[in-house]
């Protein structure tokens, strides 16, 4: 079980090493491009959480 444990954790640093790559990349991008693949990103958490209306509200009132 501990074996599991680890490579369950080696997988999540593993992310999270990913998507701070992504951050970073995206600052080499226009701000159209980089608001493109933030609103693409959300969609899954939205969609899953079922309330588009939030996210719909925060993509309103972002000033990024």
């Amino acid at each position: 079980m501990m074996l599991g444990e680890l490579d369950e954790k080696a997988k999540l640093k593993r992310a999270g090493g990913l998507l701070n790559s992504v951050i970073k990349g995206l600052n080499e991008n226009n701000l159209e491009t980089r608001q493109k693949i933030i609103e693409l990103c959300g969609e899954p958490c939205a969609c899953e959480d079922g309330d588009l209306d939030i996210a719909k509200k925060i993509a309103e009132e972002c000033t990024c």
